[in-house]
């Protein structure tokens, strides 16, 4: 065991690895479990090391049941710790598609875990917090009743007061969710965006969710060929190439005629939403509270609550306290990977600057 600013790192048990770092399972003052995300930085790389460490010592004044809590920041000469609620089911993708997971997650449970993401951007961004990499690899779930986190703030950043107007320019995030104003240049070479790039991967998440295509990659509803025979080639790319040349703008879903089953017309509700939230112009784009305001409400029924009950071994008698976090932990199976592609693939994380 590893100690480090009173909490105990277990550095032979990793949960994840990605892109900036290590995720270990450690404990807390209390002997309860957390996980602890390590993050080195190289000679090179350095130079960025207080300015990440300041930004992410303000996310932990962030408390929101829609945001993974972090505990503690601590900075070293060439490594950040950042200490972080642990959420038993893992992220989203394994939630999902895990190996008893797909075919037991319903509509309205989907619906509802759509609402906790749309609730944690919103959250984020009524605090000034620009998440920049928001996508289903990056949103946990916790446990009883199973509900979506916001997590890995590496990107994140806080915007000026007046975060509506703030404009990025860093080319950071995951090219499969990236909006398309980061394909869009000025004539200087530069790029310019702000906030609503969390609300256009927001609904390319909702997408994946709703396609439930292996590993939650979104695919384009409405067929395009330089999709279809260019790897790598995203929905933002191509979104931002039809504005260029002035084309038709692109449409991300496909809706359905009237009718159908109640699912059927559930998923076209929510598709219609997607399209406000991927719309080419930024400016035409919902914000995240709109999002929050019209998504439809999940249905919760009792049998629902049942399978959750009975998948944390709980009775109902036994769950008007509900479990305690590690309780709920020990009675899963252990958090899965949660390992991202390699660098240059269209569904891993790009970075450069932080800016």
């Amino acid at each position: 065991m590893l100690s480090k600013a009173g909490f105990k790192v277990d550095t032979d048990e990793i949960l994840g690895k990605g892109s900036f770092g290590i995720v270990h399972k450690a404990l807390n003052k209390n002997g309860a479990d957390v996980a602890a995300k390590r993050i080195d930085f190289t000679d090179k790389s350095k130079k960025h090391l207080p300015e990440m460490a300041s930004d992410l010592q303000k996310l932990v004044k962030l408390n929101d049941e829609n945001i993974a809590q972090i505990y503690e920041v601590v900075q070293e000469k060439a490594t950040i710790w950042v200490f972080m609620e642990l959420c038993c089911h893992g992220d989203l993708v394994n939630y999902l598609q895990g190996d008893e997971a797909a075919s037991s997650v319903s509509a309205n449970e989907k619906l509802k875990l759509m609402l906790d993401i749309a609730k944690g951007v919103e959250y984020l961004h009524r605090n000034n917090v620009i998440h920049r990499d928001v996508k289903p690899k990056n949103i946990l779930v916790s446990n009883s009743p199973a509900t979506a986190k916001l997590t890995d703030f590496d990107h994140s950043k806080f915007l000026d007061e007046d975060y509506s107007t703030s404009l990025m320019t860093s080319n950071v995030g995951t090219m499969a969710f990236k909006a398309p104003e980061f394909y869009i240049r000025t004539k200087a070479g530069a790029l310019n965006y702000h906030r609503n790039v969390d609300v256009y991967a927001m609904g390319l998440t909702f997408l994946a969710m709703i396609q439930n295509n292996p590993f939650l990659v979104p695919k384009l509803e409405t067929p395009n060929e330089a999709l279809e025979l260019s790897p790598g080639y995203t929905i933002g790319m191509l979104m931002a190439e039809r504005k260029k040349y002035k084309v038709e703008p692109l449409q991300v879903v496909k809706i359905s005629e009237e009718g159908g089953d109640p699912e059927d017309q559930l998923w076209n509700h929510v598709r219609l939403e997607i399209l406000k939230m991927t719309h080419v112009e930024p400016s035409d784009r919902a914000s995240a509270a709109e999002v929050v305001q019209n998504l439809p409400r999940p249905q919760i029924r009792h049998q629902n609550r049942e399978r959750i009950l009975s998948h944390l071994n709980v009775t109902p008698a036994e769950s008007t306290q509900g479990p305690t976090t590690e309780e709920s932990c020990h009675s899963l199976t252990k958090l899965s990977l949660r390992v991202r592609p390699a660098f240059g693939s269209p569904f891993a994380s790009q970075s450069s600057v932080l800016l």
